[in-house]
């Protein structure tokens, strides 16, 4: 279970639901909000638009004298649907045409009864602070009933010049024209494009999460894997395992650095095997050169003594190690010994450049045949020695790689002379 929960794999699939349940929550709360406050403001405007209409209606019957009409007219509103109540209100709360104090009034003011007593509507009364406050102010409002999914709106009716002949001059405001109207439309209109918005989203949420999942798993995912599972195989010796990746970004360069550490380090390891085996055919040939009884030294193309020297050549010169030091010095340390270190320095030419001429006409003009040396005794002193010295080329594919020196001691020669 850590496994799983602690993989890249992992952490990459739930950063990206995460950040699209973010986003997509986020944008569906944005979008309904946006619906619902589009939705609702068209039914204030449409209360709006109905107040003014009734408003005007209303005024005009006043005006002609057909306050039964305007009664059944607001009685007929009351019966739409999307109406739950349409009610004026005088400037006590109480409704307008519940009693005949107006008409008495009106009649008083024209001094003559000009409206006749008909039918009144129930009382009612209405407590309610924003009618206070629209008295208070002379502004409609409106109030939104969110729990009972209604909405009220409070309008002002204004004491206008013609309302004036009857009424009189005061108070300004004759009443309140109070609506209340359903949005439960509205709001089922809301949650029907929330459900839709929310499946949209969710289902371009989970297409758009599969999709960058899959990218995912291709780009980033895979190449990790591939690249973790060849350095587990090389931390356990294999180096005959790549990473082989298409891709040129940042984990493709990486695959490239680690295939060319693989390849460092299988080139290392061939090194060390080669030098292994060369170190063992050194020790090889030391116990060789320790033991034989010739004197054997390799000489490199630049006419230097090598590493690998017979002990007996050290014994026979009586000198220190040769390796290191031109040949001709070695052979002829003095010196006034010029003329023969320039011939040997020819004869070496011509073995190591020379590689058509056959080795044994070469050697026809070896300066080391039978050669008398005066060498170190080890005492201090010298002595002389007879060496006959043959030189054998090790090639390497058309060319010679070194030459191998053989000195032979010649004491019989010596005691002839």
């Amino acid at each position: 279970m850590n496994g799983i929960l602690g993989s890249i794999r992992f952490k990459v699939v739930s950063v990206i639901i995460l950040v699209l349940t973010v986003s997509i929550s986020l944008s569906q709360v944005v979008m309904i909000g946006t619906t619902r406050e589009n939705l609702l403001g068209s039914v204030r405007r449409n209360l709006t638009v109905n107040n003014e209409i009734l408003n005007t209606v209303i005024r005009n019957l006043m005006l002609a004298g057909e306050a039964p009409i305007a009664v059944q007219t607001l009685q007929g509103l009351k019966t739409l649907e999307e109406f739950q109540d349409v009610t004026i209100y005088r400037r006590d709360g109480t409704t307008a045409f519940n009693d005949y104090d107006t008409i008495d009034s009106v009649n008083s003011f024209q001094d003559k009864v000009v409206f006749d007593r008909t039918d009144r509507t129930e009382r009612l009364i209405l407590e309610n602070p924003n009618f206070k406050r629209v008295l208070e102010t002379n502004t409609p409002r409106q109030n939104e009933l969110t729990a009972q999914r209604q909405m009220e709106y409070f309008f002002p009716i204004l004491n206008y010049s013609q309302c004036r002949d009857c009424h009189g001059s005061s108070p300004f405001i004759r009443g309140v024209a109070y609506y209340r109207v359903s949005t439960a439309n509205a709001y089922d209109r809301i949650n029907a494009a929330a459900t839709f918005l929310a499946a949209s989203l969710a289902a371009m949420g989970l297409a758009v999460a599969a999709l960058l999942i899959l990218l995912m798993q291709k780009i980033v995912v895979r190449p990790i894997l591939a690249i973790g599972a060849t350095v587990a195989q090389v931390g356990q010796g294999n180096l005959d395992d790549s990473i082989e990746l298409d891709s040129r970004d940042e984990l493709g360069g990486l695959a490239i650095k680690i295939n060319e550490m693989i390849d460092g380090l299988k080139t290392r390891n061939r090194l060390l095997i080669e030098n292994k085996t060369i170190e063992a055919r050194n020790q090889e040939n030391r116990k060789y050169l320790d033991n034989i009884s010739q004197g054997l030294l390799l000489i490199r193309k630049d006419f230097v003594i090598g590493e690998q020297h017979s002990a007996f050549l050290v014994r026979l010169f009586g000198r220190t190690e040769p390796a290191g030091k031109p040949f001709s010095e070695f052979i002829y340390p003095d010196p006034a010994s010029a003329p023969e270190r320039e011939d040997l320095g020819k004869f070496l030419s011509l073995v190591f450049h020379n590689t058509l001429t056959e080795m044994e006409m070469i050697q026809a003009t070896n300066p080391l045949r039978d050669k008398t040396l005066r060498v170190g005794d080890g005492a201090g002193g010298e002595r002389e020695i007879v060496v006959d010295v043959l030189f054998a080329r090790i090639m390497e594919g058309e060319t010679v790689d070194s030459v191998m020196a053989i000195f032979e001691d010649r004491p019989q020669i010596v005691r002839a002379r």
